[in-house]
């Protein structure tokens, strides 16, 4: 962390000042306005460097404004879908096939998830019996070899969820949940 008056970083001639501001985001034709951001402006360059921790808050809200934009599910609802599934984080991020450490960034808000892994979800939560064909189908499906594991690659994932979706599994997923179909 940088304090006042210490020697610019970039330029080397200037000192720094600490500044708190109001900084804007667009995003999709929409705005994040993130209050207090805190940086530290050289006198000389006029160079700004953000502060480690209102970057890491400004990340946050940015996500978060990224998955409202985009319609993503929220941190909460991801971890009521994996508890509906009774499945651990590690379990449901093969699924997924995304690390486990992404997928826990995914629950706790640092990082949002893609459209194809929002729409997995998704597709869970309305027929939770997608996950046993989904694995069944797995066994039989194109992998790739990385580093010595099979994995199962995201197109055929992505062709399988949506090959599911628009066929029947929708519906049955409502009524499943006591929704009209």
């Amino acid at each position: 962390m940088y304090r006042n008056g210490e020697k610019c970083p970039i330029c080397g001639g200037g000192k720094l000042r600490k500044k708190t501001a109001k900084v804007s985001f667009d995003y999709k034709g929409t705005n994040c306005v993130i209050e207090n951001f805190v940086s530290h402006v050289c006198s000389v360059c006029k160079e700004g460097i953000p502060d480690p921790c209102t970057l890491k808050r400004a990340d946050k809200l940015l996500v978060n404004h990224r998955r409202k934009v985009d319609r993503l599910l929220t941190p909460d609802e991801i971890k009521s879908i994996r508890a509906s599934l009774k499945m651990s984080q590690a379990e449901l991020a093969r699924e997924l096939c995304v690390a486990k450490k992404t997928f826990t960034r995914y629950e706790n808000g640092t990082v949002a998830q893609s459209r194809l892994a929002d729409a997995y979800l998704r597709s869970l939560r309305l027929c939770p019996a997608l996950l046993e064909h989904v694995k069944e189908d797995r066994e039989s499906a194109p992998k790739y070899h990385i580093n010595g594991r099979n994995v199962w690659s995201g197109e055929v994932m992505y062709d399988y969820v949506y090959q599911r979706a628009s066929t029947n599994l929708p519906n049955r997923g409502r009524e499943a949940n006591g929704q009209a179909a």
